[in-house]
C-alpha cells in the first residue's frame, strides 16, 4: 500500500469513500468514473471530465490505482481504508487535540456523539 502524506479534502474523501465501500464488498463490482459518478449522485453535481480530473489527481497522490482494460479505466484503491483512518485519527490527536485522550474524549462525549458508557466499552473491547 502506499504511504499516506496528506489529509484528503472531502471532494476527494467521498469518492475514496465509494471505492472503498464497493472494494471491500469483494462483489466483483467494476470500479469505473462511470460507477463512481453514478454513486455521486446526491453529494456532486459534477460533469465526467471533474471526475476524471479528481480521479487522475487522488492517482498521482497514491490513494488510487487504475489498470486500463479496453476503453474503459478501472480503478483501485492504492490505500486501504483502515490506514487512512488511523492516518487521520492520529492528526487529530495530535494536532486537533494536542496529544490528550481525556481533551479528545470529553469533546466526543459533550458533542453528543457518544457516552461515557459507550465509550469504556467500546476501549474496553479493544
Amino acid at each position: 500500500m502506499s504511504t499516506i502524506t496528506k489529509r484528503l479534502p472531502q471532494s476527494e474523501l467521498e469518492i475514496m469513500q465509494i471505492v472503498w465501500n464497493t472494494d471491500a464488498k469483494k462483489e466483483n463490482q467494476i470500479i469505473t468514473s462511470s460507477f463512481v459518478l453514478s454513486n455521486l449522485q446526491g453529494k456532486r453535481n459534477w460533469a465526467l471530465p471533474t471526475l476524471m480530473t479528481v480521479l487522475a489527481r487522488l492517482i498521482k497522490k497514491g490513494y488510487l490505482v487504475c489498470d486500463k482494460i479496453g476503453r474503459n479505466n478501472i480503478y483501485h484503491p492504492a490505500v486501504s481504508k483502515e490506514d487512512y483512518m488511523k492516518f487521520e485519527a492520529k492528526l487529530i490527536y495530535e494536532d486537533t487535540f494536542e496529544g490528550s485522550a481525556k481533551s479528545m474524549f470529553q469533546a466526543l462525549i459533550e458533542a453528543g456523539v457518544t457516552s461515557k458508557e459507550e465509550l469504556a466499552k467500546e476501549i474496553e473491547n479493544l
